[in-house]
């Protein structure tokens, strides 16, 4: 934590990265055998092998030059990241001429020597699908999902390590940085990276954002596919130029860069997806770059068609228009980080971290012995409901605490099952569940605070009403939320009850979906129970997506006619608002602030949009999936910006 100082030094609280140690040079010299075995070498210096007592193999980075700046810098950002999908650091050296990081030692080598080598062992499209959405994973974590945002700087195949089940760990942290504002611009004149893998842009203006990881990961994509290297020493033609160029020209011109191991007529649907994922990610235009959480969402949508053998139409929707995205939601800050504390006491079946376990005394210090001035009323019906303000870390992080009604001691094992499903749900627009505390008689939820409260809020408690601008943004944050929950995760989850209050905004504005069903297969019609932080019944109900996207339409409509039908139950204000819809009335409903700013053609693709999802579109036609009703909505912020 001394190491660095201001843009590069970690704003966590809490001690970083779990049990790393600090060696001596006399303990390493005995665990490499006195540098015996040698793994590889670099610019930084050279790896060796090493085993701990416990017998664990390691690798020992040794930075023969000991130029401190640069270890001090890898160091400290490593440090901070703990996701499967990026090689786990357990300590390091650094005493006087004996700078030294210890790693996990992972067998396979890297992701360059298994495609390029002259073994060319044979690797499925599954396969290199896989490694590329577990980079892209760790990638999307690294910039949307820690506390200080890490942009990793040198993204290329020799970066990524497979260990023995080919899993993909990325590596070398050596010019990464730590970015504690990501809406500042940072420049550097030490433009550092590897040539073929390196931002074009970055390289031209030494301007640093995340988009320059996902312009190389770009690159690392084009090369999973091509099976060709990306730089070349030899004169070849440049891979990445060629490919780019034949990508202009429509995706069936690239077919015959495929690798012909895996270019099969099955596959072909596929491979252009992640062509054009590819190409998407190597634009010269910076705001038109997908985010790598983006990037992720549709990478596993190609890897389940690939799985299951489907290549329908639809799953590559969202590559059909070529148009940038608003400038609206490039310019959307970055999501708060979630904060991190000791370790996880909740597992996956891979063991895998997912949320903290407090203790009831750490709670009630958080909550003040839950004062009721600490209190937040998050659903104005429900006066029952009990979510307090509090801070955790010492009064340093922010958090809302909740104790759900429904769940007590008596029905734990559900309890557990929530607290296992939300702690799964990583996206930018659904609220980060921290942790839980099963210590009371009430069960406690913990999560990430939003700044600006609820829609609701917004919509019908506050003098200064909405912009046409906003509203549309934040709906867009909401579908894009609701389309992660049924499409981005292994096994769709169904809200089941979405409204204004359901949706909150933080400091930034950016939306959030809070609450929501448990886990279920929307696509048997599964009987799920919906609600588990503020159940309105305690029946059971059979949901769909489809009846999330009817919520969703209900939602849209009272976006843009609350303060106007806020006496009237909603049932009745969705009645009026379809009527003035079909009578081409809805400019006499939609409240008067928004008068002099809202765009017609904008308004009328808006209602549209809301009118189908509620299943009462012109021809009868059925709901559409949120993927369609997010592009509807993003093309109604397009036309409302010009």
């Amino acid at each position: 934590m001394e190491l660095k100082q201001g843009g590069d030094r970690s704003k966590w609280i809490a001690n970083s990265n779990h049990n790393i140690q600090c060696f001596t040079e006399g303990e390493i010299e005995r665990m490499t055998s006195n540098y015996k075995t040698i793994l590889g070498r670099g610019a930084f210096g050279e790896v060796y092998r090493g085993v701990l007592e416990n017998s664990s193999v390691v690798a020992v980075k040794k930075f023969v030059h000991n130029v401190k700046e640069n270890f001090d810098q890898e160091l400290t950002v490593h440090r901070e990241i703990n996701h499967k999908n990026v090689v786990r650091l357990i300590g390091y050296c650094v005493e006087e001429n004996a700078q030294m990081m210890v790693t996990e030692y992972i067998a396979n080598g890297n992701l360059n020597g298994i495609l390029h080598s002259n073994d060319r062992i044979p690797i499925s499209l599954e396969t290199r699908l896989r490694i590329a959405t577990e980079c892209a994973e760790a990638l999307a974590y690294m910039h949307s999902y820690m506390y200080t945002q890490v942009i990793h700087g040198d993204i290329k195949p020799a970066n990524i390590l497979l260990d023995g089940s080919l899993k993909a760990k990325i590596s070398d942290f050596g010019v990464s940085r730590l970015v504690n504002d990501p809406d500042r611009t940072l420049f550097t004149s030490h433009v550092m990276g590897s040539i073929g893998y390196m931002d074009p842009l970055f390289a031209r203006d030494g301007r640093l954002t995340a988009k320059s990881d996902v312009y190389s990961f770009g690159v690392v994509m084009v090369e999973l596919i091509t099976r060709r290297r990306a730089a070349t020493s030899s004169g070849e033609a440049n891979i990445v130029v060629a490919f780019t160029n034949a990508l202009a020209n429509g995706v069936r011109g690239v077919r015959e860069f495929f690798d012909a191991e895996i270019a099969s007529q099955r596959n072909m649907k596929i491979l252009e997806g992640i062509a054009k994922l590819a190409g998407q990610c190597m634009r010269m235009e910076r705001d038109r770059r997908p985010e790598m959480i983006d990037v992720v969402e549709r990478l596993r949508t190609l890897g389940r068609a690939s799985h299951q053998g489907q290549q329908r139409a639809d799953l590559f929707s969202w590559a059909r228009k070529s148009k940038p995205p608003p400038p609206a939601l490039v310019t959307t800050p970055l999501p708060a980080r979630v904060r991190t504390r000791p370790p996880p006491l909740v597992m996956t079946s891979r063991s895998d971290p997912l949320c903290w376990l407090f203790s009831l005394e750490e709670m009630m210090a958080a909550t003040r012995n839950f004062d009721e001035s600490l209190r937040i009323l998050v659903n104005p019906d429900d006066y029952n409901n009990r979510v307090y303000c509090g801070g955790i870390d010492g009064g340093a992080t922010k958090v809302a605490i909740t104790r759900p009604r429904y769940y007590s001691h008596g029905n734990g094992r559900e309890f557990r099952s929530v607290i296992e499903t939300r702690s799964k749900l990583k996206h930018c627009h659904i609220v980060p569940l921290i942790g839980y505390c099963d210590k009371s008689s009430r069960m406690i939820l913990v999560y990430d605070f939003m700044a600006r409260g609820s829609l609701h809020h917004h919509l019908y408690m506050t003098q200064k009403p909405l912009t046409w601008k906003q509203r549309l943004e934040i709906c867009i944050g909401a579908a894009r939320g609701l389309h992660y929950l049924h499409r981005g995760t292994e096994q769709a989850i169904i809200h089941g009850s979405l409204d204004s209050t359901k949706i909150l905004l933080d400091e930034n504005w950016v939306a959030k979906i809070i609450d929501g069903g448990l886990p279920g297969n929307a696509r048997d019609g599964r009987t799920l129970r919906f609600s588990f932080l503020e159940p309105k019944n305690k029946h059971t109900y059979r949901l769909t997506e489809e009846s999330d996207v009817h919520d969703f339409g209900a939602l849209l409509f009272e976006v843009l006619l609350a303060k106007v039908d806020r006496i009237l139950p909603k049932k009745y204000m969705l009645k009026r608002a379809l009527r003035y819809k079909k009578e081409r009335r809805l400019d006499e409903l939609f409240e008067p602030a928004l008068e002099e700013e809202i765009n017609l053609q904008s308004l009328d693709m808006f209602a549209e949009t809301a009118a189908r999802c509620v299943g009462v579109a012109d021809g009868g036609v059925k709901r559409p999936s949120m993927e369609d009703v997010l592009s509807h909505l993003e093309s109604a912020l397009e036309v409302a910006m010009i």
